[in-house]
């Protein structure tokens, strides 16, 4: 009867230890699920602030590159409407030309994209000694040389006065040069007039030059 009854406690015990061990591992996989769960809320968070990250990042790409585009070499841009800040004038650029990047806003510098060679550069200088137009442009061709002869005519740019100096037997690019005293600075446009299609570019360039203060 001893043994009876001591056989029924012992199998009381294993039943309930059973049940508690269930109890345990029950409560241990929830635990493991919530765990899980949260990490999968991070995880799906992480992936959408990194793809957020990456739009955003392509979304400026995108922008940046709306109205500039490197070529392959990295040394030239393409922009449709360049804009000097520092002293205040713009204009549009023909398709078919590219930005130097080492231009800076005192001398910029446009190249065709075949090779690179310069053909058009701006340049502005302070008028320091508060120099006539005319006297400016007696500079330029001393400068240049009095061996060549010149034709120098007068034009305008943006409404305001301005000297075409054009080398007429000056073989090397570089043979026409527009020269203009905006407040106190000189700007130089230099280009050339070799082929029909570079003097358009060059004529283009000057009609659209802008000055905005």
């Amino acid at each position: 009867m001893m043994n009876k009854k001591i056989s029924t406690i012992a199998g009381s015990l294993i039943i309930l230890a059973i049940a508690i061990a269930l109890g345990f591992s029950f409560l241990a996989s929830n635990k493991k699920e919530e765990i899980q769960g949260q990490n999968n809320v991070v995880s799906d968070n992480s992936e959408l602030e990194n793809k957020e990250v990456v739009k955003q990042r392509e979304e400026k790409v995108t922008k940046n590159n709306q109205d500039e585009k490197i070529t392959v070499d990295e040394m030239l841009v393409a922009k449709e409407l360049y804009k000097n800040e520092k002293y205040g004038f713009e204009f549009v650029s023909p398709q078919d030309l590219f930005f130097r990047l080492n231009s800076t806003d005192d001398s910029i510098v446009l190249s065709d994209k075949r090779d690179g060679h310069w053909l058009f550069q701006i340049t502005i200088s302070k008028n320091s000694e508060n120099l006539s137009l005319n006297s400016i442009i007696n500079q330029e061709i001393k400068r240049t040389n009095n061996n060549y002869s010149f034709d120098i005519s007068d034009t305008k740019i943006d409404d305001k006065i301005a000297k075409k100096i054009l080398i007429k037997n000056y073989s090397d690019y570089g043979n026409t040069t527009v020269i203009l005293v905006h407040k106190d600075n000189i700007v130089k446009i230099h280009g050339d007039n070799s082929t029909t299609s570079i003097n358009e570019s060059f004529e283009s360039i000057i009609n659209s030059f802008r000055f905005s203060k």
